[in-house]
């Protein structure tokens, strides 16, 4: 289903149930209207009696309502028919919406005399509005641009209100975003293909509930004409919970707890009261087995004192100083749930300083860094359960308690170990890391996903009982994509591209659609300067087929056989991204068997081996940028889809890199970079050890971008030493360029036979060639032999 209006729910299940209990989900809109064949009539109408009143209301004088002629197709809704003075033409929801919730729109003005796209929420009798009008005509003086206006801004709803955005024009698409809280104040941002142009926060606008329009209007502008403009897309959903503090008050076995942040939403009972919910659960890790509070079934009950979006507290929690404290609790409208771990104060304790992710599901690997941990409590490795350890995913509950799964524990003999265990490769005081899962993960709840808020308890390795010292860490899971396969399938200019992997999270638009988003780039390395396809803001888009946590799928790629392509891809929650490198099947084309990266930053040295690179382009050691080589990184996006690019002369689509490389040699099955030069360091033109990046290579006899090149993508892990000789042995080549020597090596000098090493063409004379795969050793030796 490609529309949907979600209605509040709850499923009831048993204590006995196998499958997680959702919490209540608030009501939602999503409509992709790129793969809508007309207006859906179960979420939008053109005519009601509200839209006549704020017809009346939204000019002065009042406007006359017209029916919009809608068109649609792959590009969205195309929204026309306001084309003279003091007119109004807009698609309403027919339900309303009532705080928190957060609006998405992308629209793109293609002719505009007066606003050729609107956003309005407006409560049902008009005294709680907020809108941002698209006045897009340069030629409108100073009523040109995006503005916002809101109830509480002291001008009436048929003003323009105050400029957002002055630089507002056709042919751009605007992604527009609308928060508003449940205190009734509003947050409204403006980007454009991924770019921030213009935000405002602390806009009071009521709490609603409030329709949403999607309009064009004109009231007396300069110029008397059509207004046209494609929606792309819009959803509204709630915000997700975020913990920032937890404080403790009172005294031992007593304590008032205050849980600060946002996105909380509101309880629905009446307040204060005592006993328990299924929205917030505090969990003692001193009294495993019985120590849990506030939870719907929990014997230790609290008293709910009060409950905002942005605070709670509760009073009666009967922990002790220095015990660790697993909270939880969940939005009661939105079901999105957020964790919290950390000490009672008042005892030196076990500290965890941080938790990193990698890799995802049952291949999550999990980096606890911290102190006090002790030292391993078993030999390691070590797969199963241990009494210093436990894992709690709470994004949901499942069979009767309060998290989804918990794994890795004894629990200290206060009910069975884990029967979903985890496999502990390392543990040492200041570090520990789990190597994923294993037992029963992946039966009935017990599955972890990237967003997941999730708790660690930790205790000192040396504790003999659960009242041992101990901490406690909550957050969410964020781990990066990796890329294991990308396959290509279909014809010639309309391929299909499937990637397969981990961690690529959920793409937060309606599927399939044909599109462009700011979380995937596919360039082809063939068709420089017009070959990207599906970043927002390319001319090519893609059409979305499928987007999961494992796999994505996607259509319409316009490649060649052969052609070098390089994809980029970015989680669509955490922002971390991956690369891949490769050619699409079909073409005899150069190959990269491997690269090393050694050093850092500005002094990062690149070791590429493989074959069919051709000789040397220019003599070498050279400073500068090449036709024949590119390097791209995809920390995060700076110029277009990069945060930068280097080394390449770009065959002349588009300047050369102002970042240039020093590229030491260059041989038919090595070639290496010694390090960064030109603007390298201005602006965004800075290298990180675990950035995604991609290398691009032609053969070096290419004269055009269309000549045989390769592609490779992957994570800069750098070692932390420079490439140099008294690293890593080699040997200085001299002889008659042209020819093709031979590299030999023997362990001992008393050795009577040589074994071959590697075959290449000097280029030029002297070349250093550089043996990557031994360490240095006295005990290596070579020899350059010139073949016949």
């Amino acid at each position: 289903m490609k529309n949907n209006l979600y209605y509040p729910a709850i499923v009831l299940a048993t204590a006995l149930c196998l499958n997680p209990v959702q919490l209540p989900a608030v009501v939602r809109l999503v409509d992709n209207f790129t793969t809508d064949a007309s207006l859906n009539t179960a979420l939008w109408t053109t005519q009601s009696s509200f839209l006549n009143l704020l017809a009346q209301a939204s000019t002065s004088p009042g406007s006359a309502l017209l029916t919009p002629t809608l068109t649609f197709g792959a590009n969205g809704m195309t929204m026309s028919g306001v084309n003279g003075t003091y007119e109004i033409a807009a698609v309403q929801s027919l339900a309303t919406f009532a705080p928190p919730f957060t609006l998405t729109t992308t629209v793109t003005g293609i002719e505009a005399n007066g606003n050729p796209f609107e956003v309005f929420l407006v409560s049902s009798d008009l005294t709680q509005w907020f809108d941002l009008p698209g006045n897009l005509n340069t030629g409108n003086g100073g009523y040109h641009g995006a503005w916002i206006n809101y109830s509480g801004s002291g001008q009436p709803l048929s003003s323009l209100g105050n400029l957002l955005y002055p630089s507002a024009t056709t042919g751009v698409p605007y992604t527009i975003q609308i928060s508003v809280g449940i205190d009734g104040n509003a947050a409204v941002s403006l980007s454009s293909s991924g770019t921030p142009l213009a935000s405002q926060s602390g806009l009071p606008v009521g709490t609603g509930p409030f329709y949403i329009v999607l309009a064009q209007r004109e009231g007396l502008p300069y110029t008397i004409g059509p207004n046209v403009a494609i929606w792309q897309n819009i959803s509204v959903t709630p915000p997700g919970p975020v913990i920032t503090d937890v404080s403790f008050s009172g005294t031992p076995a007593n304590y008032t707890l205050t849980i600060s942040g946002s996105g909380f939403g509101t309880l629905p009972d009446g307040l204060p009261f005592n006993g328990d919910t299924p929205y917030l659960r505090i969990a003692d890790a001193a009294q495993l087995g019985f120590g849990e509070w506030g939870y719907s079934g929990d014997a230790n009950t609290l008293a709910y004192q009060s409950w905002s979006d942005s605070q709670i507290q509760v009073s009666g929690f009967g922990g002790q100083p220095g015990d660790a404290i697993a909270l939880a609790l969940w939005n009661p409208v939105s079901g999105a749930g957020a964790t919290w771990g950390g000490n009672v104060p008042g005892i030196s304790t076990p500290q965890i300083t941080a938790v990193k992710f990698s890799g995802a599901g049952q291949n999550l690997q999990i980096v606890i860094e911290g102190s006090g941990f002790g030292s391993a409590p078993v030999a390691l490795p070590y797969r199963g359960d241990l009494n210093q350890f436990i894992f709690n995913d709470f994004r949901t509950s499942c069979g009767g308690g309060s998290s989804l799964f918990e794994a890795g524990s004894k629990r200290w003999g206060n009910g069975a170990p884990d029967s979903a265990t985890l496999n502990y490769q390392s543990w040492s005081d200041t570090e520990i890391v789990i190597a994923g899962f294993a037992g029963t993960y992946g039966q009935a709840c017990a599955s972890v996903q990237s967003g997941d808020p999730v708790t660690i308890v930790v205790w000192n390795s040396g504790a003999t009982t659960q009242t041992g010292p101990q901490t406690a860490w909550g957050g969410f899971v964020t781990s990066s994509p990796q890329i294991t396969g990308v396959q290509f399938s279909g014809t010639p200019s309309n391929y299909n591209v499937t990637v397969t992997g981990s961690g690529f999270g959920s793409l937060p638009s309606t599927l399939p659609f044909y599109g462009d988003t700011p979380y995937l780039s596919i360039a082809d390395s063939a068709q420089l300067g017009h070959g990207e396809w599906g970043y927002s803001g390319d001319a090519n888009g893609l059409t979305y087929q499928s987007w999961s946590d494992t796999q994505i799928q996607v259509s319409g790629f316009g490649g060649q056989p052969g052609d070098a392509i390089v994809l980029a891809l970015w989680n669509p929650n955490s922002q971390a991204g991956a690369t891949w490198g490769g050619n699409i099947p079909g073409g005899s084309e150069p190959q990269i068997t491997s690269v090393k990266f050694f050093g850092a930053g500005q002094n990062l040295q690149i070791v590429i081996d493989g074959s069919g690179f051709g000789n040397a382009p220019v003599a070498m050691p050279y400073a500068g940028d090449l036709n024949q080589f590119l390097f791209t990184d995809f920390r995060t996006n700076c110029t277009g889809s990069s945060l930068f690019e280097a080394g390449g002369s770009r065959w002349g689509d588009g300047a050369p890199d102002s970042v240039t490389l020093t590229y030491q040699s260059w041989s038919d099955t090595q070639i290496v970079i010694s390090g960064f030069a030109g603007t390298y360091g201005q602006g965004c033109a800075t290298v990180q050890s675990g950035d995604p990046i991609t290398l691009r290579i032609w053969n070096s006899g290419d004269t055009s971008q269309t000549g045989p090149q390769t592609a490779w993508g992957g994570v800069l892990s750098a070692n932390p030493f420079s490439l140099n000789l008294n690293v890593y042995a080699g040997l200085t080549v001299w002889g008659q360029t042209g020819k093709t020597y031979e590299i030999d090596y023997k362990n001992s000098l008393a050795d009577t036979n040589w074994t071959l090493l590697t075959t290449f063409v000097l280029s030029n004379s002297p070349s250093i060639y550089f043996d990557t795969n031994s360490a240095y050793s006295s005990q290596r030796f070579y020899r350059s032999v010139v073949l016949p």
